[in-house]
């Protein structure tokens, strides 16, 4: 789940898409997943980025979940994932550790 400050974004393994849901739990848009087996998502105030579980992979998208960029994560299984404006923080179940990764 991301929050980007009004709304709430809800992915995860097994959904096929991301929801933007409101305060009272509306669905007000979606986008399909533009890959299976998400395990991570969080918002920087202009894109998402989600993590897949399988090919170990960490995406950006856009609003509308098109793909802008794409990297291998830090470590195999990454399965959460944060944000604090400068650095992604990706935890992997692999390792069961948290690593940096600059998003530039």
């Amino acid at each position: 789940m991301a929050y980007n400050g009004e709304y709430a974004w809800i992915t995860g393994d097994g959904l096929e898409r991301t929801f933007c849901i409101d305060k009272d739990g509306n669905t007000l848009k979606s986008f399909a997943n533009p890959y299976p087996g998400i395990s991570g998502l969080t918002f920087d105030g202009k894109f998402f980025w989600i993590n897949q579980t399988y090919s170990s992979q960490v995406y950006q998208l856009d609003i509308e979940g098109v793909k802008i960029r794409n990297s291998t994560a830090p470590a195999s299984n990454p399965a959460g994932m944060a944000i604090d404006g400068k650095y992604l923080w990706v935890m992997s179940v692999s390792t069961l550790k948290i690593y940096q990764v600059s998003v530039n």
